[in-house]
């Protein structure tokens, strides 16, 4: 999660294991790698499409400022709008799953994940 929930409301990154970071050693906002927040936008905004374009789950996706990191800049999250009261975990749960299952599908099928842009473009949010 990108910033805690409100209402039924989650922003969220899928963040790839290459590019996951240690968690802080305080509150304080950490410096950023441009290079990684621009591959973490492209593996969004891929994702996001390729999971449209399978049409099994979808998720929309945004862009904020990432209150997490001291950046003046925004970074493209997930957004899932939990609607139906009669949701459960395991439906969310499963959204995740094609989250990762579509990213490995990208990544396999396109050699590595910066190179996700020439499986799929960008679409709007």
């Amino acid at each position: 999660l990108v910033v805690p929930p409100e209402a039924d409301i989650l922003l969220f990154r899928l963040v790839p294991p290459h590019l996951a970071l240690r968690p802080p050693a305080s509150e304080s906002p950490r410096p950023v790698n441009e290079a990684r927040e621009a591959e973490l936008d492209l593996v969004q905004q891929r994702v996001q499409e390729g999971l449209k374009q399978r049409g099994l789950a979808f998720v929309s996706r945004t862009s904020l400022v990432d209150p997490r990191v001291d950046r003046g800049g925004k970074c493209t999250v997930f957004l899932r709008a939990v609607i139906n009261a009669q949701s459960t975990e395991a439906d969310a749960l499963a959204v995740l799953r094609e989250l990762k299952l579509t990213y490995s599908q990208l990544k396999s099928g396109a050699g590595h994940a910066t190179d996700l842009g020439e499986v799929a473009a960008p679409s709007g949010h």
